[in-house]
């Protein structure tokens, strides 16, 4: 069953265990940052899910903190930054945290088996106000965006909407996600009642 849900970032506080999600922790580490939450991952670290994006995190200055097994992600406001440059490493939910950071991100060589997807979400990313290009290079630029309230054509490619929701968040108001399948936990955070 697909329904229309009308979303408004909140920030993102408490406890998600994602042995409970259909998300993986980057998608929420991400909701948790650009939501200017406070969020604890619970089991967010396992041989199947290393955190590899915290590598990421850490060269953007994102807070984060891992205990055994748990990672705890927070908001912070970032000092700028000339740039921030990542080299073949591309995870689509990063995309919309680049845009709210207060400086430029560019990742090179990126594959061609990604531009895709990607340029997809940059045609909907562009539409509402993002500062972001795919050269023919395979090198992506973003930088520091605001993005308007809109509608969000959901595609039932978990990654790609996982993404559009992250830049539906980045709006200052509410938005609406189209053809939205009941089974998304994820969006329930964001859900206006």
């Amino acid at each position: 069953m697909e329904l229309n849900q009308i979303i408004k970032s909140k920030a993102l506080t408490g406890e998600i265990n994602i042995a409970d999600s259909a998300a993986l922790p980057l998608f929420w580490a991400v909701a948790a940052f650009l939501t200017e939450g406070d969020l604890l991952l619970k089991n967010a670290r396992s041989e199947h899910e290393p955190l590899s994006f915290l590598l990421k995190f850490q060269k953007l200055d994102i807070p984060f903190e891992v205990k055994g097994e748990d990672l705890r992600v927070w908001y912070t406001d970032l000092s700028d930054k000339p740039e921030a440059i990542f080299e073949n490493s591309f995870q689509l939910q990063m995309v919309p945290l680049f845009l709210k950071l207060p400086f430029k991100v560019t990742i090179t060589n990126i594959a061609d088996d990604l531009r895709s997807p990607l340029s997809a979400f940059i045609k909907e990313a562009k539409r509402v106000g993002a500062k972001i290009r795919l050269r023919q290079s395979g090198i992506l630029e973003t930088s520091p965006s605001r993005i308007r309230s809109s509608r969000f054509l959901f595609t039932q490619d978990q990654e790609f909407d996982q993404a559009l929701l992250l830049l539906a968040l980045l709006s200052s108001g509410k938005s609406t996600l189209l053809s939205v399948a009941a089974s998304h936990d994820w969006l329930q955070p964001f859900l206006v009642d």
